[in-house]
């Protein structure tokens, strides 16, 4: 029972503090201030991922700022969260339409330049996470999100992990400011200004100094406008119970936000009702000490993985296997079991694992990258191919995988193979240029020529100068 209620008032404060987030997204986009919409959306909706309002929200931010492409992705999320969203479904097949018929939206030079920073700088954080090289990893995990705050809606589980590296090491010079990123990023605003209060006090010349105030002051505004929005809401809710009380009325008042009127110019915002608002009960602790969620994503996996071992139809097993994948968390018995079906499993089970090690992606899919390199080698040149698939979507280790694509890709005759070789050398971005350009100094004579081959493709500069430089 006192579960329950802890349950309720944690869905409850939820739902507030959503509307909230959700009225001051309605004041930025009738100010056209998208990206702070973006931001504060992107931060507040990693800590609710399952809210379909949140994500309709995203939708009209990027509508409005003319990204149909991001605002179709945001709307279908909405859709797959709750369905038969009034008008939803008219919306996304006309933002389909404009999206074909439409150039991509071009973005500033500065908004450009400091988006494809934070790319690099997230994939340099996720491939330092890959060789357990965990300092530099969430430093550069800070300044990607530091320059790109859209980054927080799909975070990779750096924040978690960012968050024990650093309590388990807080006595560390200078970690304070750490902690307090990483709190705020998870949403832990007091705890995040209590570490950066401090790191400020004790290392007032400290490197970071500058970004610990900026984060203290925006986590103070959030705190402010989260305590304003409810001290709005409990005015509103007394003014509702009074007039109810007089005029003897018996329904329960709902507030909604109000869409902007038709003809005006503004960009329509979906209006909010309380009443759709579910309990939830993702943040309630167990009492194991873990999040409800993973605990309940544990059973999940245990009870798929006992299912698995008793099924006799592959076709159900591959099912199942797809199944664990969605749940995303790879819990050691998980990568254990994939680990196990990569060396033994026929050609099929081997693909349906390797959709599943996809779908739960990084940092977790690392506990397998060794299973996971070893198909580059196998007999059938089909899995091998499967297996660049998955280095494509997930880059990691690149110094230890890119040498072997080029060898991969020297011996490949079929154009459509070598494509898709060169699709997984892009995925890696610098750190592939970075190894094919140690490769190419350290060859000799003509053995150059084939290495610089590949980084003009990626790079656009001439073949003869790639080699001339090396």
């Amino acid at each position: 029972m006192i579960l329950s209620v802890f349950v309720l008032s944690a869905g409850l404060a939820m739902a507030a503090d959503n509307a909230a987030v959700l009225t001051q997204v309605q004041e930025l986009i009738k100010q056209k201030d998208y990206a702070a919409a973006k931001g504060i959306l992107a931060q507040r909706l990693k800590i609710d991922r399952n809210s379909y309002k949140l994500w309709l929200a995203l939708g009209y931010v990027y509508e409005a700022d003319a990204d149909y492409e991001q605002a179709l992705k945001a709307f279908m999320r909405a859709s797959e969260l709750q369905t038969g969203i009034e008008g939803l479904a008219t919306r996304i097949n006309r933002l389909q339409e404009l999206a074909k018929s439409q150039p991509k939206k071009v973005v500033g030079s500065d908004d450009a330049d400091a988006q494809g920073k934070a790319r690099n700088l997230l994939i340099n954080a996720r491939y330092k996470h890959s060789f357990k090289d965990y300092l530099e990893a969430y430093q550069l995990f800070i300044q990607a999100v530091e320059l790109d705050r859209s980054i927080l809606a799909r975070d990779y589980g750096f924040i978690n992990n960012g968050l024990n590296y650093f309590n388990e090491n807080a006595n560390q010079p200078e970690h304070q400011f750490y902690l307090g990123a990483y709190n705020f990023y998870a949403g832990a605003y007091q705890k995040a200004d209590d570490m950066l209060s401090d790191y400020i006090r004790e290392y007032p010349e400290g490197t970071n100094v500058d970004t610990a105030r900026s984060m203290l002051q925006e986590c103070r505004d959030i705190v402010a406008q989260a305590k304003a929005a409810e001290a709005t809401e409990a005015a509103a809710a007394a003014a509702a119970e009074a007039e109810k009380s007089r005029s003897g009325q018996t329904e329960t008042a709902t507030a909604s936000a109000t869409p902007a009127a038709a003809g005006e110019g503004q960009p329509y915002v979906v209006a909010i009702d309380e009443r759709v608002f579910e309990t939830q009960q993702t943040y309630a602790a167990s009492n194991s000490g873990e999040p409800l969620e993973i605990v309940e994503a544990r059973a999940k996996v245990a009870k798929l993985i006992s299912e698995y071992d008793k099924e006799t139809d592959e076709e159900k097993k591959h099912s199942i296997l797809w199944r664990i994948g969605v749940i995303r968390q790879p819990f050691p018995e998980v990568m254990d079991k994939f680990s196990s079906l990569m060396n033994k499993g026929s050609i099929e089970t081997i693909y349906a694992t390797l959709e599943a090690l996809d779908k739960i992606g990084l940092p977790g899919a690392e506990a397998c990258v060794a299973d996971l390199y070893r198909l580059l080698n196998h007999d059938d040149i089909r899995v091998s191919f499967r297996a660049i698939q998955s280095f494509g979507r997930m880059p990691m280790q690149a110094e230890k995988v890119v040498p072997k694509l080029f060898n991969l890709y020297q011996i490949e005759k079929l154009a459509i193979r070598k494509n898709q070789i060169i699709r997984t050398f892009k995925a890696y971005g610098e750190n592939g240029i970075t190894v094919l350009d140690t490769m190419i100094k350290a060859a000799q004579g003509p053995d150059k020529r084939p290495i610089a081959e590949v980084i003009s493709i990626l790079t656009g500069e001439s073949v003869e100068d790639i080699i001339s430089r090396s």
